[in-house]
């Protein structure tokens, strides 16, 4: 560890400034061995964790406080760790430490992957813990004169679902940006042999950044045996769309025709692995608009017997006035190639 003490006098009255940083210096857990309990050895790895380092804290009669870190004022790292508490597995914890010199200010967030799991039911939870934020207030408003000092909840960014119960199989995420206030997620659940999805999103600031919010939510129901129709028809899928808060953009429907992104919306064959373009597709198609309202049906129709040719159709109706129909679909014919066996 190299110590510094550094103190200035410049060539103006009453001017100075004192510093005083440790430099290449390197921060280490590793308890000695038989001195750590069982929790604490499942949650160090055996060769402890290290991590260098610069820090300095000082005071300019010109600027007040300040501190100095390494690497522009940041550092960040990761422990994995495997450790239980009852329900609940923490996988890996998150520390970050941020230091700005005009304003002073100081940020420190611990955060942890957990693991959480109810009968049938795993949950994943990313990066939630506490974040402190302690920073220089020159006009004294700081909550301890001219130091404030903050200790808040740090919320998970996503949440990860999975299911494995007799009657229901599957999962999802959700994923969240409460600094943008939009949240978006898809799902995916086998219920007593159909095959149930869902994708939507939730948005807390309107486009102009007024207050307000918008929804948007598609659900799909697949059918594990086809429905007979007349005809030779049979019907595979049904589904609907729902938006509060939502218009149509019709150059853009009209510009996806042909394309997979009409096709994932309406019918996504893979909702949860596709999910960010999907959800991306979704907010162009339909974008939010304060006071106006969205919804419809669709239905995924085959004909023939193995299915030769499958139509997706779908009824959007924006209301109120003026109200807009959309007829959307897609339709794919699959042709059977002729195999011949050789006698021999």
């Amino acid at each position: 560890i190299d110590t510094n003490f550094i103190f200035n006098i410049g060539t103006g009255k009453g001017v100075f400034d004192v510093l005083f940083s440790i430099d290449k210096a390197k921060f280490k857990i590793a308890p000695a061995q038989g001195e750590a309990d069982g929790f604490i050895q499942k949650l160090l790895p055996k060769e402890g964790i290290s991590f260098p380092f610069d820090f300095g804290v000082g005071f300019s009669s010109t600027g007040g406080l300040y501190f100095k870190g390494n690497a522009g004022g940041t550092f960040e790292t990761t422990l994995p760790v495997q450790a239980k508490l009852g329900p609940l597995t923490v996988d890996a914890l998150h520390a970050k430490l941020v230091t700005q010199p005009d304003p002073a200010e100081l940020k420190l967030g611990i955060v942890a992957d957990i693991k959480a799991e109810i009968g049938p039911l795993n949950v994943v939870v990313q990066r939630v813990g506490m974040s402190a934020n302690i920073a220089y207030k020159k006009d004294g408003s700081g909550t301890f004169g001219p130091i404030d000092a903050s200790i808040k909840f740090s919320g998970p960014p996503g949440i990860g679902i999975t299911v494995n119960a007799e009657a229901v199989k599957g999962g999802g995420f959700l994923s969240i940006d409460s600094a943008n206030g939009r949240y978006f997620g898809a799902i995916q659940l086998e219920v007593f042999k159909l095959g149930i999805s869902a994708r939507g999103i939730l948005e807390t600031k309107m486009p102009d950044g007024k207050p307000g919010y918008s929804l948007l939510v598609a659900i799909n129901v697949k059918f594990s045996t086809p429905i007979q129709l007349s005809m030779n028809f049979t019907l595979l899928e049904v589904g609907g769309i729902i938006g509060v808060n939502r218009t149509m953009n019709v150059p853009a429907l009209q510009g996806a025709l042909g394309t997979d992104a009409l096709n994932a919306v309406m019918f996504a064959p893979k909702p949860v692995e596709d999910a960010p373009k999907i959800i991306a597709a979704m907010a162009e198609f339909f974008p939010a608009a304060e006071g106006r309202y969205i919804f419809g049906p669709m239905f995924k129709i085959g004909w023939g017997n193995p299915t030769l040719l499958t139509a997706e159709i779908g009824v959007i109706i924006e209301v109120p006035n003026p109200v807009r129909i959309a007829l959307i679909g897609l339709i794919d014919a699959y042709m059977p190639r002729k195999i011949e066996v050789s006698k021999d």
